[in-house]
């Protein structure tokens, strides 16, 4: 039901971005909020999926690796995070007196965009991300999940009309800065299921 409510959340406080760049303060609570759940999240999930690896360790070594890939990315995704905080001058996203430079678009399009290209920061997010679903599929049996992980975190998951990878514009070209971090936090949730999902895999199989 959480999960049902985040993507919800995500989706609503997204479209009504793109509708109206003065809608801002309108959003800037269920923003709020969503990270906080975001985080509350990936806590439970962290910790769901350390007993299991506690627990199934022993029993196949592909645990170790996954948990390695995933850590490696999440670890990324967090800095990246970081960066963008550092960057803007946000103290604290519940703060009222930061909602302007949350919503603000520039420190994420500087970090990832030039013009109409995109910068080294920008290619590094799409290698960070090609690189740990490429080498996460390797060892993924479960067609569902395998299925799942193309659909949610694959580069080519996101095409124009021409056919062209649009992945990285389509993601986080002129949205702001709040949202920028929800999606790359909402990113973390996901690969901490993937993993935890892996694990009740290997947990049923043995």
């Amino acid at each position: 039901m959480k999960k049902i409510l985040i993507l919800f959340l995500i989706t609503l406080v997204i479209s009504c971005e793109s509708k109206s760049k003065n809608n801002f303060d309108k959003n800037s609570t269920v923003y709020i909020i969503l990270n906080y759940e975001l985080d509350s999240h990936i806590e439970s999930l962290n910790e769901q999926i350390g007993h299991k690896i506690g627990f199934l360790k022993n029993k196949d070594l592909k645990i170790g690796k996954f948990d390695s890939i995933t850590k490696k990315y999440f670890n990324y995704l967090e800095s990246t995070i970081t960066e963008l905080i550092e960057k803007s001058g946000v103290k604290d996203i519940a703060n009222y007196e930061d909602h302007k430079k949350l919503s603000s678009e520039k420190v994420i399009s500087e970090l990832f965009f030039k013009n109409e290209n995109h910068t080294l920061k920008g290619v590094n997010f799409l290698n960070e991300t090609k690189n740990y679903s490429k080498e996460i599929l390797k060892i993924t049996e479960n067609t569902f999940l395998e299925k799942r992980i193309k659909n949610t975190i694959s580069i080519y998951s996101v095409y124009n009309k021409k056919g062209k990878e649009i992945y990285l514009n389509y993601h986080f070209n002129h949205i702001s800065l709040i949202s920028a971090i929800t999606q790359l936090k909402n990113r973390q949730r996901n690969i901490l299921e993937f993993e935890n999902e892996f694990l009740n895999t290997i947990k049923f199989e043995k």
